[in-house]
């Protein structure tokens, strides 16, 4: 996909061209009237493709994420399965089956790629109970705080084996996420863009439907305002 920031859109080139034929005279002939119009709604269905296509592509990167954490889940829990069978080759029974699953299986599976968060939610109630005078509001969320850090403490019990493919999953998790950033950066900055090119434009478009006399000063000004405009988006971009 061309990115949106790379040369000036052709859009742009409409503005540009319509303050250059407004400097000619005051009488505008009406086959440039309707090719502007006919620009107008071009830069219009320009927008609401884009927009479309900017929900599409949030709602793909959404269920692609939703894919990788179904998915991996799955894989963690048939890893789980592997090594706790690995670890006991005896026979057991269908208590010690039931054990094994609640503490060496549905953990990892229950808690899979939420590490990190059950981290923030720690720091998060820590500080809370800090600032807190309240003293029933501190010994509810001190109970919670315990409950968070007994499953951190269980947590790390997770055997080596799901541990790492579980990062291998995360590690694509992240990729995904990120590249659902940029491409929604890239559109916002199109989006942007197009936006710019609306209002210009429009501003044109009412100057050449009631045969205003454009001088110098004032379409200078608007190319200005353009380029300006334009040149914060360039930056932004980078």
């Amino acid at each position: 996909m061309v990115k949106p920031r790379q040369g000036i859109p052709i859009l742009a080139l409409v503005g540009l061209l319509g303050i250059a034929i407004l400097l000619q005279g005051c009488a505008t002939p009406i086959e440039i009237k309707n090719a502007s119009k006919a620009q107008m709604e071009l830069i219009n269905s320009v927008d609401s493709a884009v927009s479309d296509l900017q929900a599409a592509l949030n709602q793909f990167h959404r269920d692609k994420q939703v894919h990788i954490l179904e998915e991996g889940r799955m894989l963690i829990a048939r890893q789980a399965i592997d090594v706790a069978i690995s670890n006991d080759k005896a026979e057991v029974t269908a208590a010690q089956l039931y054990d094994i699953y609640t503490k060496q299986i549905q953990p990892w599976v229950d808690y899979a790629f939420s590490s990190s968060s059950i981290d923030e939610r720690i720091t998060a109630l820590q500080k809370r109970i800090n600032a807190t005078s309240d003293p029933v509001l501190k010994v509810a969320m001190t109970l919670d705080l315990e409950d968070l850090q007994v499953l951190q403490a269980n947590l790390q019990n997770k055997p080596q084996r799901v541990k790492e493919l579980e990062a291998i999953i995360q590690n694509d998790l992240d990729k995904e996420i990120e590249t659902a950033r940029q491409n929604r950066k890239m559109l916002e900055i199109l989006r942007a863009q197009v936006a710019l090119m609306k209002a210009m434009h429009g501003k044109v478009d009412d100057w050449l439907t009631i045969d205003v006399t454009v001088t110098q000063k004032q379409a200078d000004a608007l190319k200005n305002a353009y380029s300006s405009a334009y040149q914060a988006m360039e930056g932004g971009a980078q």
